[in-house]
């Protein structure tokens, strides 16, 4: 090594700081050195089921396992329900059929015994029940005398601006009858019992070629009020 001609020796380079030594660490701490790894856990939770189905299908296989018994051939059924009677008026089906009414009196409308027409010609007389005509009858019911009025030989007669049924007539028997009314105008209808006790209606058609007094009559078995 050269010297330095004056004679002093050369500087020496400086020395790095003192740094105290810190063993190291790691992050998560020093191992425990006992216990299982994490994977272990999840790998049991996976092997403890498959066990247990592997235990259930050879509990189920085991011949002297209990099985499920079949349905016996002579194991009770259920009875079926009993049937309701059905009511008036209804089918099996459940459709309801509807049935007509018996007739009663009351409500049939009365039965017409006799019709037709007739001529009186003065002094002569008309048997409404047998429909015969003339001046000796068995038992007339109506008379003309040859005025404009006709007699009710039974003694009531009603004249009716609403035609003649058996109701109307019945009512007007009972409640507005005389003995004698009079032929006009044509077409008007009249009310009276006839000699057997049954409502009748009349109607006045006007003269013939002849002058007769014409007439068109009905006989209903329906019973006439009294008078």
């Amino acid at each position: 090594m050269a010297h330095d001609p004056g004679g002093s020796p050369p500087p020496r380079p400086p020395h790095p700081p003192h740094v105290p030594h810190v063993p190291h660490v790691p992050p998560h701490g020093p191992p425990t050195g006992h216990g299982a790894p994490r994977w272990a856990w999840w790998v049991v939770g996976i092997v403890i089921p498959v066990v247990g189905l592997v235990v259930t299908v050879l509990t189920q296989q085991r011949p002297d396992a209990p099985q499920a018994k079949p349905p016996s051939e002579h194991a009770p059924t259920a009875a079926p329900p009993a049937s309701t009677p059905a009511a008036p008026g209804a089918s099996a089906d459940g459709d309801t059929a509807t049935d007509s009414p018996s007739p009663t009196p009351s409500a049939t409308a009365p039965a017409i015994l006799r019709s037709g027409t007739f001529a009186l010609e003065p002094g002569s007389r008309a048997d409404l029940e047998h429909g015969t005509t003339g001046k000796s009858v068995e038992s007339p019911d109506v008379s003309w005398s040859g005025n404009d009025y006709f007699a009710a030989l039974n003694g009531r007669v009603a004249s009716s601006l609403k035609g003649a049924t058996p109701t109307i007539c019945a009512d007007l028997i009972r409640d507005y009858s005389r003995g004698m009314a009079r032929m006009a105008p044509s077409g008007s209808w009249f009310c009276m019992p006839t000699s057997a006790g049954h409502v009748a209606g009349l109607e006045y058609l006007g003269p013939d070629e002849d002058g007769r007094r014409q007439f068109h009559y009905i006989v209903w078995d329906m019973t006439a009020p009294s008078g």
